[in-house]
């Protein structure tokens, strides 16, 4: 795929995270964009579980996009963090999904990097599903995961992904430390 692509889907996916970072509902309908997008691209690189991971991300998306109406009759949700049990829960389940994700991958796909796509994805849409609940915590993954991803695209000879998830790594310290602040003058 062109680099060109690349780099339009680099920006619409920026926009979308810094939109979040800072609590805009508007970022949620910019990401779907970006994730079809993102699909193609990791599709034609080969990062199978990366594609699959921005179709899955939709139902994510379109979830987070309704449950931060301010207007629609439910509980408006606060940012809070994971209990220890949390954290647990969260680690056991990337852990446990991400080896099942790299096995399929090895056993029914010609992908080069099985594992690093696989832990990735599956903390990826783990995150995601945090953010949607308005956990902070899901800012520190996202730090692990956007490190991984930099070299995991720079490997498949994706300069602007690279470039977009460092940007991302960036974010998401913004994410927590703004999240972090938005949180303590809710208690």
């Amino acid at each position: 795929m062109s680099y060109i692509f690349d780099f339009c889907t680099m920006i619409i996916n920026l926009l979308c995270t810094f939109l979040l970072a800072g609590l805009y509902v508007i970022g949620w309908p910019v990401g779907i964009v970006g994730l079809i997008m993102s699909a193609g691209l990791f599709y034609v690189s080969g990062l199978y579980a990366d594609a699959i991971l921005q179709i899955v991300l939709l139902f994510s998306f379109a979830y987070g996009w309704y449950s931060w109406q301010p207007n629609l009759g439910h509980k408006k949700i606060v940012v809070h963090k994971l209990s220890i049990t949390g954290w647990l829960n969260v680690l056991g389940s990337i852990g446990s999904l991400g080896l099942l994700v790299s096995q399929l991958l090895i056993i029914y796909t010609d992908a080069t990097t099985p594992y690093m796509d696989g832990f990735t994805s599956v903390a990826s849409l783990v995150c995601v599903f945090l953010a949607s609940r308005k956990i902070i915590d899901n800012w520190i993954i996202w730090m692990v995961v956007d490190s991984t991803y930099v070299f995991l695209y720079m490997y498949k000879d994706l300069p602007f992904a690279a470039i977009t998830t460092f940007i991302y790594l960036i974010v998401a310290i913004y994410g927590y430390i703004h999240w972090k602040k938005l949180m303590y003058k809710c208690y």
